[in-house]
């Protein structure tokens, strides 16, 4: 009952589920669509939901008609003009704010798609008692999907027109008018005067603020209002600062003074550290320009000569941009090159650790005594599997995609199990349930019919490897063992009784032959049981009186794994065969007797 119900409730579930509405993006309809949704919306204005998927369907017309721009183009300049210092600064500037537009678009594509992301599992799992919020729903995922679209267009129009002016300043490098470099280095030098003149107050302010504070005096909120104003000041200046360093690494780079160059730099960068407002972004953008530019002008070679560690540090973090930039798209998540890497990573260490466990478990299982060949295999090859498979979801989960992705994957495995692998499956369950029941072990003689016989090698998840008496290796599906009978000779004592057969003479007497065979047997050098045990003794008995001569066989207890029968029977054979020989009791073979009668006497006699 439990079943049923629970399978119930799975089906209503699926049955209930929704998907998204795609009659949203469809060129040639939506706008019949929306304007049926419209009038819907309006038919029903006491609706609960009516105001929001009305305000909705407004944003979404709204939004369609906007075209997407981006407030920054290419630069250009007159060829036959000179670039002045302060044109090249307002180009970079505009190029400032368009690298942080940039990245503030980056942002809101983010969380755009988290939001997508959030709708989308809302419309998928929505019961049939909310259901009435689901057009606005859909509403909403279409307005996301239209925003992120439009985001995504800015975004790709910003990058190109970005990596066009990057170009473009290094192109105007050699008409750029230099001429006000010694200026830029008096202005820096003035600006640093004044730096180091607000330092000095503030450190002088922060022991005067000590010493008012050991006082309790009243004048200490004064103080810190001052000291406030100054770091607001200091910051000021930094940025003040931090320009005009930037100014004059323009020029370096335009006079090829590389060494100067990159001295600038770094003390810009160390300076825009301490910046603590929001023009810290803008500088930082600014002075990886000019790196960029610096690469590109004096080439990667003198950089690394000049400035190893910084030119280290900037080469690993274009590497890491490029190992981050997307490469597809799979379920709505961007995979880059370090996912795949991450992954080829985690899979490398899941086999390495695999294998090690598997080394490890054949070499703990030669020091135990009590270990058989069996249950090392049955160990190491689960726990070969079980990593394997961990490190598959590990891998999987590490990179962010979702594994109920792979939900359609696993239908259609399961389709295809069940028209074309049932074999596969079947002989893949069978080496489990082998494996766990043990019935057939690694080192076993079996037989699984007359021509079939040998010693198991191995035991796979598929098949199992036997190897015959003529070391030959005959590889036999699992489901074999599971649908067939099967002789394991050793599967719990190896002490196995051979049957040897062999027939004297009729007027031999019983108790000579018995005699004969036990006592040559005795004094040979076959390997037998010669224990205490009376049921186990070596027997002589008579089998039946054939119409040439008296059967009997000879029974005697060999130990399997020692021995073979089919060696070891040919053995006992020879042996009873002299011992027949040597006493002078006869074998006795068949023979017939042939009588020939004439007719044509007969026929004379009776006439």
């Amino acid at each position: 009952m439990r079943k049923t119900l629970s399978l119930f409730l799975i089906f209503f579930s699926l049955l209930s589920a929704a998907e998204i509405d795609k009659r949203f993006f469809a060129k040639e309809s939506k706008e019949a669509y929306l304007t049926q949704m419209e009038a819907n919306i309006t038919s029903n204005p006491d609706k609960e939901s009516a105001t929001l998927e009305a305000a909705l369907l407004k944003e979404i017309r709204s939004q369609d008609q906007k075209t997407v721009q981006i407030g920054y183009q290419y630069e250009s300049l007159d060829p036959n003009s000179q670039l002045d210092s302060n044109e090249l600064e307002k180009s970079i500037s505009r190029y400032v704010e368009a690298r942080q537009v940039l990245v503030q678009s980056e942002k809101k594509s983010e969380q755009l798609s988290s939001k997508l992301d959030y709708v989308k599992e809302q419309i998928k799992d929505i019961t049939e008692e909310h259901r009435d919020k689901l057009k606005a729903y859909q509403l909403q995922y279409t307005l996301y999907k239209l925003l992120l679209s439009h985001e995504n267009s800015k975004i790709a129009m910003l990058d190109k027109t970005i990596k066009f002016n990057e170009k473009f300043f290094l192109n105007m490098l050699a008409k750029f008018r230099t001429d006000g470099y010694e200026k830029a280095l008096e202005n820096l030098k003035h600006d640093r005067s004044m730096l180091d003149e607000l330092q000095s107050k503030i450190a002088a302010m922060d022991v005067q603020i000590e010493h008012e504070q050991l006082l309790e005096s009243i004048d200490l909120d004064k103080l810190l209002t001052e000291r406030k104003n100054l770091e607001d000041k200091l910051n000021s200046a930094t940025i003040e600062n931090v320009n005009s360093m930037l100014h004059i690494a323009l020029f370096e780079l335009a006079l090829k003074k590389d060494n100067s160059f990159y001295d600038t730099l770094k003390k810009s960068s160390e300076l825009i550290s301490s910046v603590s407002s929001m023009e810290k972004e803008g500088l930082q953008l600014h002075l990886q320009l000019l790196r960029t530019m610096g690469k590109a002008f004096f080439g990667v070679t003198s950089v690394a000569v000049i400035t190893s560690k910084e030119s280290l540090t900037d080469t690993l973090n274009y590497i890491i941009s490029l190992l981050y930039k997307p490469l597809f798209v799979f379920n709505e998540k961007a995979v880059n090159s370090a996912d795949i890497l991450k992954v080829l990573l985690i899979f490398v260490i899941g086999m390495f650790i695999a294998s090690l466990y598997r080394r490890r478990i054949v070499r703990w299982s030669a020091n135990w005594v009590k270990a058989t060949p069996m249950t090392t295999k049955l160990m190491a090859n689960f726990g070969y599997y079980f990593i394997i498979v961990v490190t598959f979801l590990v891998a999987i989960n590490s990179v962010g995609i979702d594994l109920t992705s792979f939900s359609m994957f696993a239908s259609a495995l399961a389709i295809g199990i069940g028209f074309g692998l049932q074999t596969v499956v079947s002989n893949m369950v069978s080496g489990i349930i082998m494996m766990f029941e043990r019935s057939v072990r690694v080192g076993d003689f079996i037989e699984l019919n007359e021509t079939l016989r040998g010693t198991v090698t191995d035991m796979r998840i598929r098949s199992t490897v036997i190897k015959t008496l003529d070391n030959i290796d005959i590889v036999v599906p699992n489901s074999s063992f599971i649908q067939n009978n099967v002789i394991n000779l050793t599967l719990d004592d190896t002490m196995r009784r051979l049957h040897i057969p062999f027939g004297v003479a009729y007027g031999t007497e019983v108790k000579r032959v018995k005699e004969v065979i036990l006592g040559e047997l005795s004094q040979s050098e076959l390997l037998y049981y010669k224990g205490d045990k009376e049921e186990q003794q070596p027997a002589v008995r008579m089998i039946g009186m054939g119409a040439s001569s008296v059967d009997y066989e000879l029974l005697v207890w060999i130990d399997w794994n020692i021995q073979r029968q089919y060696a070891t029977k040919s053995d006992f054979l020879i042996l009873v065969y002299n011992a027949l020989y040597k006493h002078g009791i006869e074998i006795p073979f068949p023979q017939m007797d042939l009588h020939v009668k004439s007719e044509k006497n007969n026929i004379i006699n009776e006439l």
